[in-house]
């Protein structure tokens, strides 16, 4: 309903008139990039107080993902303008946790598409530069960790050493989307710079802050039994790099 809405905003805002130019003005733009985290927090530990499946300590690390988007833009006029239309962002977090002798070191990666709605401002008419912020709203698809789950054995005593949940090193991957709010929202920064290659097509490069707003995560640490994480609460902040056509 939001993206419609989003969208019925830009078609509207066609029929009225441009004082700023002799004509009204759409152009288009395809954006794709990397997508580099900033963790929420950088370490998270929980104390317990009945024994749970799921982490009690957790590290989290910068990875870098990637994003695609087709974006729609109005000039209001020489100065001002509007820009919507859907970004897939794929993000991942390097992640560790767990205690002494049992431990596990892998990734958390989640992907959304995003609806911006951005208002962009030029410093004068002639300047190939801009500065844009505004909200945006996400609708996650994906959520999944995956990664080694590491037991030291040299204090136990094993009855069984061919007992898949006692070996040294154990794979795992882990559909966590139920974990997850299906709906995140925040604020976007933006700074771009537009080189011209000839009239009709110009080349963008772009610099977006992700600043979310909304808590994430839906599920209680002691609910779970997969999420090698001991977050309770987790926002979404993420710089997006990439280069854009536009047309």
């Amino acid at each position: 309903m939001r993206t419609l809405l989003v969208i019925a905003l830009i078609i509207a805002l066609g029929h009225f008139e441009n004082y700023g130019q002799e004509n009204k003005k759409f152009s288009y733009q395809f954006n794709v990039g990397t997508s580099v985290t900033i963790p929420y927090e950088k370490n998270i530990e929980f104390v317990f107080f009945q024994p749970i499946k799921g982490s009690n300590k957790t590290d989290y690390e910068t990875n870098l993902g990637y994003y695609a988007e087709i974006l729609a833009l109005y000039n209001i006029n020489n100065k001002f303008s509007i820009t919507s239309g859907l970004t897939y962002n794929h993000t991942s977090y390097k992640i560790k946790d767990g205690y002494v002798s049992q431990w596990s070191e892998g990734y958390l990666n989640n992907s959304y598409l995003n609806v911006p709605l951005l208002f962009n401002y030029r410093p004068s008419e002639n300047d190939s530069f801009s500065v844009s912020v505004g909200p945006y709203f996400g609708f996650i698809l994906f959520a999944q960790e995956k990664g080694t789950l590491y037991l030291d054995t040299s204090e136990l005593i094993v009855v069984d050493r061919n007992d898949p949940l006692l070996q040294p090193e154990q794979k795992y991957k882990n559909d966590i989307v139920k974990d997850y709010y299906s709906i995140d929202y925040g604020i976007l920064l933006q700074l771009s710079q537009e080189f011209r290659l000839s009239k009709e097509i110009s080349v963008v490069i772009i610099t977006r802050l992700n600043y979310g707003l909304r808590n994430i995560i839906s599920s209680n640490v002691d609910t779970r039994e997969t999420m090698h994480s001991a977050a309770v609460e987790w926002k979404n902040y993420n710089v997006l790099l990439g280069l854009g056509i536009k047309i």
